[in-house]
């Protein structure tokens, strides 16, 4: 259940509890409910059959995937597009591998063999029988202007999206996101009631907004920072975004006032130190996605209840 907190800043988990459960399985998002978050952050793929799943990368992951003998997979696996859905099922996610990299990132993550990588429905399912429908949704759709062959399009991915959405009897609330910004567009083309938010991330590990100028507009669906002054809000604006999902490392008082002078909502990711979450709310953002829900929840000026 959610519950209610003096300040409204919304905490989202992110891939259901990263840090406490295996991401992105049913066990982590029946957890992050069970915490009592406003909403979970969780990413999109589709198989060969054309099966929505819930999973983060567009190869199966060697830090977090084993065959059914129980082997760790040797290196980076085949892409989540060539496989059918039956075919995906065989693996188990349920566990990190401690001898990676990825693996070290999350010790306190609670592993369990069987875990599968599960079907958009199947997670709208459990979402809807752990809340009653009180949950928002925040969902990536994982496509890289980048990499086009390691993905269904777009196009088809947010179709097959909207369709599952709408044909399967819910209350919880779907929002659509994505840092290749043609997602957005093709929502707002096929589903224009559907809510969107555009991801950004202005690090020196991943710029998706061109500071470093060799890729810009290459995410942004053609849209340059250098054509909004400098501004991501205002070019997030242009673009038509009503919800802006920031890397937390991104902000500042300045780029927080524009943003809200432009009437746009500010849900930042991936936040999880006290130190960070408190400068957010300094900062006055609207939301907070983090891999440690239940260490938030605590925090009493954390909001954990839907508005």
């Amino acid at each position: 259940m959610t519950r209610p907190s003096p300040n409204g800043v919304d905490l989202y988990g992110h891939r259901g509890a990263r840090g406490e459960v295996a991401e992105n399985t049913l066990a982590s998002i029946r957890h992050a409910c069970d915490v009592g978050v406003v909403g979970i952050e969780l990413d999109a793929g589709m198989t060969s059959d054309g099966v929505v799943v819930v999973c983060h990368d567009r190869r199966l992951n060697p830090a977090l995937t084993r065959t059914s003998d129980g082997d760790w997979l040797a290196g980076p696996g085949p892409t989540i597009a060539s496989l059918s859905f039956r075919q995906l099922e065989s693996f188990d996610v349920g566990r990190l591998d401690p001898r990676t990299e990825y693996g070290q990132m999350f010790p306190d993550q609670r592993g369990a063999d069987g875990l599968r990588i599960p079907t958009f429905e199947q997670v709208l399912m459990t979402a809807e029988k752990a809340t009653a429908g009180r949950l928002e949704l925040i969902v990536e759709v994982k496509v890289s202007p980048e990499a086009t062959d390691e993905t269904a399009s777009p196009e088809t991915l947010v179709e097959a999206l909207v369709d599952v959405i709408e044909q399967t009897d819910v209350s919880v609330d779907v929002v659509i996101e994505s840092f290749d910004w043609r997602v957005m567009d093709t929502v707002e083309k096929l589903s224009p009631t559907t809510k969107t938010a555009f991801l950004t991330c202005a690090q020196s590990w991943f710029d998706t907004v061109g500071f470093a100028g060799g890729k810009a507009g290459l995410w942004t669906g053609g849209h340059v920072v250098r054509d909004h002054h400098g501004s991501v809000p205002d070019m997030v604006a242009a673009a038509g975004g009503r919800i802006w999902a920031p890397h937390f490392g991104d902000l500042n008082e300045a780029e927080v006032e524009r943003a809200k002078a432009l009437g746009l909502r500010i849900v930042v990711w991936t936040v999880n130190k006290l130190a960070d979450v408190e400068h957010m709310m300094r900062l006055g953002v609207d939301g907070i996605i983090t891999d440690y829900p239940s260490r938030w929840c605590e925090v009493s000026t954390v909001a954990t209840t839907k508005r």
